[in-house]
This record gives C-alpha cells, structure tokens and sequence, in this order.
C-alpha cells in the first residue's frame, strides 16, 4: 500500500517542533512498540517538509559498522558521489559532522538507534557531550525512532547520559478505528469491527489483508498458516519491550488464558509473587492495559485492576504461541 492514512496530530506535532528549531536545535526521541509506522511515518514528514534531511537506520552490527553506515548516509548528503572515510572515534565523527552542517538547517533521522547503542554502550554518552558542544548550537533536528521501547524509555530516564538534552518526545500509538474506512473501503462496518478486534490499529497488520478477500481468509492466510506472518509476533514483541523475556512471556502468556489477579498469575506460571513487580514496570512500557472489574468497588481501584494484554496482543498470545 502506498497511501499514507492517518498520523496527522504527529505530523502537526513534528511540525510544531521544526518551527521551534528556528530558536533552538530540537533534540527529538520518537518511539513505538514494531510495525506501528515510526520509520514510514519520519519518511513521509520529512519529504513533506521539503527541507534537507539525513535519513539513517542502525542494524545489530559492530561498534565500527555501525560508525562507518552512519558516515556513509551522513556523507551521500554531504558529498555525493564520494567515498566516506572512516573514523575512528564518535567524537571525530560528531565533530566532522557539526563542522560540514555549519548553519545550514538539517533534519537528522536515526532509525532504531537502539541498535547503535547496543553495538557501542558508550554512544549515548559521546552523543551527549557532542550535542552539548556540537549540535545544540547549529540549526538542526535530531530524531531518534527504535522500536525496543524498553531501551528507548531508559535512556530517557534521569540515569541516562541523554536526561535532560531531549526537546520533544513522541510515543507512538496504534491507529484508531476511524482508520480503517481508509485501508478497508469495501468493507462493511461489521467487518471492520471485527478486523480491528482481531488485528488493532497496527499499519503493517493492516497493510497485510487483502481488503480483496474476506477477513476470515485472510486470518487463516497471515495468523494460522504455518508460514504466516504473525507466527513469530509474540516473541519479537516482548523482546522489545524487555531484555529479558522468560518472565514475561510467561506472565503475558498466563494473562491471555485468563489469569487476571497476581495470585492467578502465581499460580499459572510458578513465579513467586514478589516478582510481578515486574509485571507493573513493564505496563509502564505499554505492554499490558488494565481494567477495573465491573462492580468492583471505586474507593481502592489499585487493588481491583487487572493487567490486560492489549489488543492485538491477546489473540496473539492466547492463539498463535500455543501452536508453535
């Protein structure tokens, strides 16, 4: 699909942000749980806003590869047609690149930057210090998307070299219903209700269906079929939203059979119930919803609230794990 539906208040909102770096250099952090639209999303506003951009993904590489790919999408910008050199310090690089941008306004976009960090520990802290010598003084708009929304909300935390320079951050969500009219037109409204129970507000699982065939075909084609796309979903997005999955796969997973108390969670999975102290860090990372029971008492709701995985991602725990 080539039409761009939707993300118009994100739009509006990177808009804001790029008028704002006429007084200061924006230092943006865009972040969403994999396949909600980030990367298409950037593309789409930067080539609308008809201003110079850099557009760079990061990939799980070495330190040193993953240096020379940024220098050598920095330098097709810079100089066409010529061979980017090798450095061998981020602090070169960042000074380099802070030298050649001068004052000349740029849109700088790093995709997945979690990768990046992750093949060098040490680059938030040289990109700290080179925003604070370098960048924040020239006209420019640095965004970093990743989709390892774990990492992503730590380095935004007050221990992280990165605290405090961020200008702006932008925690992308799914698409609402309304947006399905736009990718399923010859659907009628029941189906699109049920399309949306089934697969959310997600782009790529919307982008996925055949609006040519019916909802039912295309579940059993994408979701149950051996080499279906989602087989592998449940894992991949627990795995970027934690670096350490066990636990919570298995809490996610015992929360989708049913298990909506701790104690039930306790005894599905085994787990002693100090440790679903980690089942509210990672609601905080939006992996979990929570809802008050019906008839339950409103004067205490903390104690009455209980973790829902949100949708898609029951169908996907309580379905599609149990085949693998």
């Amino acid at each position: 699909m080539t039409q761009f539906i939707g993300r118009q208040a994100e739009i509006n909102e990177l808009n804001r942000l790029l008028q704002e770096r006429a007084r200061m250099a924006q230092f943006i952090v865009l972040y969403g749980r994999r396949r909600i639209g980030k990367t298409s999303l950037l593309l789409h506003w930067a080539q609308q806003t008809r201003q110079p951009y850099v557009y760079w993904v990061a990939h799980r590489e070495t330190a040193e590869a993953t240096r020379y790919s940024l220098t050598r999408a920095f330098w097709k910008y810079a100089f066409p047609g010529r061979n980017a050199p090798r450095f061998d310090s981020w602090e070169s690089l960042f000074e380099q690149m802070a030298a050649i941008i001068g004052n000349q306004p740029l849109i700088l976009i790093w995709d997945e930057f979690p990768y990046a960090a992750e093949s060098d520990p040490s680059l938030p802290s040289h990109l700290q210090a080179a925003w604070d010598h370098h960048f924040k003084g020239r006209p420019i708009m640095l965004i970093l998307a990743g989709s390892h929304v774990g990492m992503m909300v730590d380095m935004m935390s007050y221990q992280a070299p990165l605290y405090g320079r961020f200008t702006g951050q932008i925690l992308l969500k799914p698409l609402p219903f309304a947006a399905l009219a736009e990718f399923f037109p010859t659907y009628s409204a029941e189906e699109r209700v049920a399309a949306y129970a089934c697969l959310g507000g997600v782009p790529a699982y919307l982008e996925w269906i055949n609006p040519q065939q019916s909802l039912v075909a295309n579940i059993k084609q994408h979701l149950f079929a051996p080499s279906g796309m989602f087989r592998s979903e449940p894992a991949l997005l627990v795995s970027d939203l934690v670096r350490e999955t066990r636990l919570y796969e298995a809490i996610l997973r015992s929360i989708a059979n049913g298990a909506h108390t701790p104690a039930d969670m306790a005894a599905a999975t085994g787990l002693a119930s100090p440790q679903f102290a980690a089942l509210s860090q990672a609601a905080a990372r939006t992996a979990p919803g929570r809802k008050t029971p019906a008839g339950d008492a409103p004067a205490r709701p903390t104690q009455h609230r209980h973790p829902q995985p949100v949708s898609p991602e029951r169908p996907l725990f309580a379905f599609l794990l149990p085949l693998h």
